[in-house]
This record gives C-alpha cells, sequence and structure tokens, in this order.
C-alpha cells in the first residue's frame, strides 16, 4: 500500500491524490511513500456508559484524598515532635530534651 505524504501538514493521503486532504496543497510533484500494512492493536476495554466513567472517577477521587491526607497527617505529627523537642531543648535543658528525642524516633519508628 502506498501513500503521498503532504509537506505541509504531513497528512497521508492516498497515493493518486492529486491534493492534499487536509490542507488542499497540490501533490501531483510529491511522489508516493510505500507503507507496510500493520495490523491494528488489540483494542482496550472502555466503558462508554458516562456512569461508569464518573463512578471510576469518583473513585479515584477518593483515593487521592484518602493518601493525601495520610500524608498530610504523618507531616503534622513530624512537625509538632519537632517543635515539642525544640521546646523543651530551649526551656529545660539538654539532658530533657534527650529523652523527648529518645521517644519521638520511638514515635517516629512505629509511623
Amino acid at each position: 500500500m502506498s501513500f503521498i505524504t503532504c509537506p505541509k501538514c504531513w497528512q497521508m493521503n492516498a497515493a493518486g491524490s492529486s491534493s492534499c486532504s487536509r490542507c488542499r496543497y497540490d501533490l501531483s510533484d510529491v511522489g508516493p511513500v510505500a507503507v507496510e500494512a500493520r495490523p491494528n492493536p488489540p483494542a482496550l476495554p472502555v466503558s462508554r456508559s458516562p456512569a461508569r466513567a464518573q463512578d471510576l472517577l469518583r473513585q479515584l477521587d477518593r483515593t487521592q484524598t484518602r493518601k493525601t491526607s495520610k500524608h498530610r497527617d504523618k507531616a503534622i505529627m513530624i512537625g509538632i515532635l519537632i517543635l515539642s523537642f525544640v521546646l523543651v531543648l530551649v526551656f529545660t535543658g539538654a539532658d530533657a530534651a534527650l529523652m523527648l528525642l529518645d521517644m519521638i524516633f520511638d514515635i517516629l519508628r512505629r509511623l
């Protein structure tokens, strides 16, 4: 099977075409290009019902929200632990801060 590719818009046209089907460029001086015929790839199963598509979008949104809130909760927890360590270090001294740091590492190991 051979085609003529339009040099202006790159549309592939049938070999006997005199002008491009998209931009109407004159193809009389353009030579044909041989193209191997390949089988079409297998079609992916696509749900065409709008209700099913909406359901899939809601499901994806719930999953993303759950992941985001879980990461946000961890970040807030780590921020609180770091702030408490700094406050204990400033107001009570190094010994209490080291004990708190040991507790913080225990908590972080469990997360």
